[in-house]
């Protein structure tokens, strides 16, 4: 007998999903579709989705590897705080299809409209999150737990309809945090942070991310990126990201400054600014190390890497 209800697998447009090859599970399988669903069905199988996320996530039992599937063209939309709130430890929601079809999240006509991700161990895969339908969301997606993981996903952050001020907010302890692989866009003035840490937090990761458009403070930054004495970041790792502040004199990634004892390593990010971002550039925790980063502010030239290389290897 296979690990889940289906042993031979399932796909979605020929990419195996779970069982053969994809996630496997002991826990339960959930479907979510808005199109055909109903929060009165089981969610059990295709044929018999719940319509929105947070009706499965209520179906879920913590810590067991349940998995929620958001099925193509799924679209929900929220008009106040927590239009689904993962509250139940363990779990992976996951959506299905490829571009425009897979499961779209718009948060709209309330600042405080958002995503909460407050338990622990959540993994995030493969949606698509517009924070756009009103201006100013303080805080698109906001992360509590320790060990969420937000990977594969889109996030539209600003356009003429309205920009967002923070779009991935991480929060209270939230140790573990995993950025990987994901798109995000702000093409409007009016955002401040693509990702922002306000707390301490250990063993976060950010990698393999592509985020353009402009930011009033920082793409990934810890909360404004200049005050001594702001959240510790330790043993973080800032990774092989491709950052495009469009946004006049100022930085990409900033970690305060020198005197805060930050931990961890910024490599192989290629960061593009508009103008001279003064002294931060990259920005920097005093305790963190970093290694092949390049930046450059000129269409017309090869960025250069910054800082400037260590002399130490010849003393």
């Amino acid at each position: 007998m296979g690990l889940t209800k289906f042993p031979n697998g399932l796909s979605s447009f020929g990419m195996p999903i779970i069982g053969a090859g994809g996630i496997m599970t002991t826990g339960s399988v959930f479907f979510v579709n808005s199109v055909i669903g109903s929060d009165g069905n089981s969610g059990l199988d295709p044929d018999h989705p719940l319509a929105t996320i947070d009706a499965a996530i209520n179906k879920c039992t913590a810590n067991k590897g349940d998995v929620i599937f958001c099925m193509p063209n799924h679209a929900e939309t929220a008009a106040t705080a927590a239009l689904f709130a993962a509250d139940v430890a363990g779990i992976s929601i996951i959506g299905l299809g490829n571009g425009d079809d897979r499961p779209t999240i718009t948060l709209g006509t309330s600042t405080g409209a958002d995503v909460d991700l407050a338990a622990d161990n959540v993994l995030i895969r493969n949606m698509k999150f517009d924070l756009t339908a009103v201006d100013a969301i303080a805080a698109g997606i906001d992360v509590d737990g320790a060990y969420i993981t937000i990977e594969d996903c889109e996030i539209l952050m600003g356009d003429s309809d309205g920009q967002a001020t923070v779009a991935v907010d991480v929060g209270v302890s939230s140790h573990g945090f995993a950025f990987r692989r994901n798109h995000m866009y702000n093409d409007d003035a009016g955002g401040s942070y693509g990702v922002r840490f306000t707390n301490v937090s250990n063993d976060v990761v950010v990698e393999d991310n592509h985020i353009h458009g402009a930011f009033s403070t920082a793409v990934i930054a810890s909360s404004d990126g200049t005050t001594v004495g702001l959240p510790l970041l330790l043993r973080m790792r800032i990774e092989n990201n491709r950052l495009f502040n469009t946004a006049s004199g100022l930085p990409c990634v900033s970690f305060g400054a020198t005197t805060i004892a930050s931990t961890g390593i910024i490599c192989d990010n290629y960061l593009g600014i508009t103008g001279t971002a003064g002294g931060t550039l990259v920005g920097y925790g005093g305790n963190t190390r970093m290694f092949n980063n390049y930046i450059s502010n000129n269409s017309s030239a090869q960025g250069e890497i910054l800082p400037a290389v260590d002399g130490v290897a010849a003393t």
